[in-house]
Order: C-alpha cells, then sequence, then structure tokens
C-alpha cells in the first residue's frame, strides 16, 4: 500500500532475501536492521544508528519470539529474563525513540505480538 517497511532481526541474510520479496511501488525504500534481541543495548544502538537515515516512523510491529514452550514451573529464571529483555525492555526502548516522530506526524500505531500461546495454549 506504499509504506516505507524497516525489518528488524537479528539475521542480515534472512532480512535481506525477505526485504528483497516486499512489493515496492518505484517509489518505496526498504530497510533491514541487524541486532539479536537478546542483547537490549545491541538493539538501541542498532536503531539509533537507524534512526539517523529514518528519523520517522508511523507505524511499529513489535513481533519477537517467545521463550521455549512449557510449564512456567520447570522454566529457568534465566528463560523468563531473556523473554523479559526481548519482549519488554526492548519494545519499550523502540516505541520510546519512536514515538516523538508519530506525534510529530500526527498518526502513529503500535501493535505487540507478543505470543501466539495467549491463543493457544501449550499443553503441559
Amino acid at each position: 500500500m506504499g509504506a516505507n517497511v524497516t525489518l528488524f532481526a537479528r539475521n542480515l541474510e534472512k532480512l535481506n532475501q525477505v526485504k528483497a520479496e516486499l512489493a515496492n511501488n518505484g517509489s518505496q525504500e526498504h530497510f533491514a536492521i541487524c541486532a539479536d534481541f537478546s542483547q537490549p543495548d545491541q538493539v538501541r544502538r542498532a536503531l539509533s544508528e537507524h534512526l539517523t537515515l529514518v528519523p520517522q516512523f508511523e507505524i511499529l510491529i513489535n513481533n519477537t519470539g517467545g521463550p521455549a514452550p512449557g510449564p512456567a514451573n520447570s522454566a529457568k529464571s534465566e528463560d523468563f529474563l531473556a523473554a523479559f529483555n526481548q519482549h519488554l525492555i526492548n519494545n519499550h526502548q523502540i516505541a520510546q525513540k519512536l514515538i516523538g516522530g508519530m506525534k510529530k506526524a500526527g498518526y502513529g500505531r503500535i501493535i505487540n505480538v507478543i505470543s501466539t500461546s495467549v491463543k493457544q495454549h501449550y499443553p503441559i
């Protein structure tokens, strides 16, 4: 529908493959940012660098993979911390960096996709 798209994930090769498949009406420009979402500082740095090229976004879709499936009572504390960083910390710092541009544009949407298990539970 004419949007410029920025993809953000940890595998640059896969990002570039997806970017090449995105529709382009000739005036669109698509980007790929590479960072590991288990490293919030890396995510923040990569986004800050990208914002020097593309300073404004109107739509943010956070869709980070969740922790390994399984019962919460057998998960390690490290698993919860990793999920916390991937979902909450990264989503928060990305939103912080983009909301100002959304306000300036007078338009903005943030969509957070946290887990498919919210819709379909994993058996115990």
